[in-house]
């Protein structure tokens, strides 16, 4: 679960390979060679908004991307191994584009062609209603900050979100989002409140963006912290699908600890195991180089987050908005029940007051 509040606390493709046999080169090798591309050589479902991504071999810092026919900026990592194109403005969808690599061992073009995503809606309020699923575990998926740790926390991305669109224009996009059951990621799991989003600004549809603004986000009984969250994506012109989600924030760790494996305070670990304090998390992640990074208040248990490749597909679904947990006439934890199995009067969750179901 601890995705789930990363996520909604708490996106482009995955990398894929491009050998030296689909990349031509010019000039004889360095030493130097291009492990990586995305978009591979011959892609033709790159997203419009995505940064193209290169990785090397080895550290060259004369590496260098271009785009025929378009402005952006080339940037080289820290590591020089890894580096990307950011274009000044979004790609055309549906159009073939070229892409060079320069670098020390020659020049090497990639061909690609972008997605559909970014044809215009005919209507965005056509969209009001609209439902849509969100597989954290897809293969376009991809936690790109922090580096190297993706591996680590996709792990724990083992459950379904659905996204409603409550209403949209022109201008605007009001959208929350409700966990799915885990035995149909396609029906609402209604013992879970659902999650409110701010408005998403919906000026450039089919493209949104929300944020960055600092919010919490209660799930699963825990209220997370998100600063600066910023989530984007486009939907498809005929609203079937959308695609080329972003989701990034620094995620307060110290409410999730408990979602760790070996933290499980309501089971048999207590509180004071010294691999359950507060730290848990960012000491998991210290591992792999690296650092949490200050709350805003002192405290440095704050986790920059950044996954890519989100998206899903349209489903015949209704959400209800859930104001609180365990309180739903569809959720059976809602009630407590006397030994005899009849609702002893009592809620769950204090806050409820929901009427217990007549028989029928």
């Amino acid at each position: 679960m601890l995705n789930q509040i990363m996520l909604v606390g708490l996106a482009a493709l995955s990398l894929t390979a491009c050998t030296k046999d689909t990349v031509e080169e010019t000039a004889a090798p360095c030493g130097v060679e291009i492990s990586s591309t995305a978009p591979a050589a011959g892609n033709s479902n790159f997203y419009y908004r995505g940064d193209i991504r290169v990785t090397l071999t080895d550290a060259d810092s004369t590496a260098e991307i271009s785009v025929d026919g378009v402005t952006g900026t080339s940037a080289l990592a820290e590591d020089n191994k890894s580096l990307s194109f950011t274009p000044d403005a979004p790609l055309d969808p549906s159009t073939a584009y070229t892409f060079t690599v320069d670098y020390c061992g020659g020049s090497a073009p990639v061909d690609f062609t972008t997605s559909s995503l970014g044809t215009a809606i005919d209507d965005p309020s056509s969209l009001t209603g609209s439902v849509f699923a969100l597989d954290l575990q897809a293969d376009d998926v991809e936690i790109v900050i922090p580096a190297g740790v993706g591996s680590v926390l996709e792990s724990y991305l083992e459950i379904a979100l659905l996204l409603e669109v409550e209403s949209a224009d022109a201008s605007t996009l009001q959208i929350f989002a409700a966990l799915g059951s885990d035995s149909d990621g396609e029906v609402q799991e209604f013992c879970d409140p659902t999650l409110p989003f701010p408005d998403a600004d919906f000026t450039g549809a089919p493209y949104f963006q929300l944020g960055p603004q600092t919010t919490t986000i209660s799930a699963a009984g825990l209220d997370v912290e998100i600063r600066d969250l910023f989530i984007s994506g486009t939907f498809a012109a005929d609203g079937s699908y959308w695609g080329g989600g972003v989701l990034q924030g620094s995620v307060d760790t110290r409410p999730l600890v408990p979602l760790l494996e070996d933290c499980d305070f309501n089971e048999s670990t207590p509180e004071t195991d010294d691999d359950c304090e507060d730290g848990a998390i960012c000491e998991l992640v210290e591992g792999f180089g690296v650092a949490c990074e200050d709350c805003g208040d002192g405290t440095e248990f704050c986790l920059e987050i950044k996954a890519i490749g989100l998206g899903g597909d349209s489903v015949s679904t209704d959400l209800d908005v859930v104001a609180l947990g365990d309180c739903h006439e569809q959720c059976e934890d809602t009630w407590n029940y006397s030994e005899d199995g009849s609702w002893d009067g009592t809620w769950s969750n204090a806050e409820c007051s929901i009427p217990f179901p007549d028989p029928e």
